[in-house]
């Protein structure tokens, strides 16, 4: 059966707990952590017994147990959900399909256009979610570095990089289909305010820069954030952006006084790869984005008189 949490579910969280496991979904700042978390049972029965948070929760519980729970909602905006937590028993993951396809549905009636989550590569549940309805969108790869940049290193001064403006939307999206294989861009945003919708924070306060070529275009677009894990870095360029891409790397780490850092990459750009090690970064974790198109739901028909003649 799948339903909301409730509050009467609290003391069946602990339980779940044992059995669950570690996380299956990620958002972006879950996929800095060094390992997927277990399950937070305080926190949920803390959700259970709020009076609005169990509302964007669900399980999936028979005979006294739960087996499954799971957590979603908007992501920047209205058109675009996202999967945030999905914990389940080993025994029961072949019951997540059911799980996820309700998810969908209850995008739906909010009038998102399309479901997103982040599962680990190899995961468990990524065969049941390609069951759900959900494809391949984006491979991604997690970087980590004890100390990316010795504490009182030189500053890096790129010429061209300026904070980033509303009006550069259209061209981050470019930079971001890029990295999307082709087949599969139709499943994403289409244009920028679509773009604006789908956009993942890794904190609250980040600093965002863009990179511009010779002919005024975006070539590249640099997010750093400071969070639990360290310093967090973004780079998406233009494939053809070169050397700036290691240069971005060095920005992007200005500051960080030999912190541990951390970034998030597409997994086919060698180049930022290749800056990364550079820059004293080991690819940490691998994770496959999948998208799900979502159909909003058939309202209830009208009668209406029409004229004839």
């Amino acid at each position: 059966m799948i339903r909301h949490l409730h509050p009467t579910d609290a003391v069946l969280l602990f339980p779940f707990r044992q059995a669950a496991g570690r996380a299956q979904a990620f958002t972006l700042p879950r996929t800095l952590e060094p390992e997927a978390p277990l399950f937070p049972a305080l926190r949920y029965a803390g959700i259970a017994l709020s009076l609005r948070a169990w509302q964007a929760c669900w399980v999936l519980a028979e005979r006294g147990r739960i087996d499954a729970l799971i957590h979603a909602g908007r992501r920047a905006g209205r058109g675009t959900w996202e999967v945030r937590d999905l914990f389940v028993r080993p025994d029961s993951t072949d019951r997540c399909v059911d799980l996820l396809e309700e998810m969908c549905v209850q995008a739906g009636r909010d009038g998102a256009r399309r479901l997103f989550m982040r599962v680990a590569s190899g995961s468990d549940v990524l065969h049941e979610a390609r069951r759900a309805g959900f494809v391949a969108y984006l491979a991604e790869t997690a970087y980590r570095s004890e100390a990316a940049r010795p504490e009182g290193g030189a500053a890096v001064v790129l010429p061209r990089v300026r904070a980033r403006a509303k009006s550069d939307d259209a061209g981050l999206l470019r930079l971001h289909c890029a990295w999307v294989p082709a087949t599969r861009r139709a499943y994403g945003p289409a244009n920028a305010s679509e773009w604006r919708d789908t956009e993942e924070r890794a904190a609250r306060i980040q600093e965002e820069w863009v990179l511009e070529d010779e002919a005024g275009r975006v070539a590249a677009w640099l997010r750093t954030a400071e969070t639990k894990s360290g310093r967090f870095i973004s780079i998406t360029a233009d494939p053809d952006a070169g050397p700036a891409v290691g240069e971005l790397v060095l920005v992007g780490l200005d500051g960080a006084e030999g912190r541990p850092a951390v970034a998030l990459a597409a997994s086919a750009d060698a180049t930022l790869a290749s800056a990364l090690e550079s820059a004293g970064f080991a690819a940490a974790r691998s994770f496959d984005v999948l998208v799900r198109p979502v159909a909003a739901p058939v309202g209830a028909t009208r009668r209406a008189v029409a004229p004839v003649g």
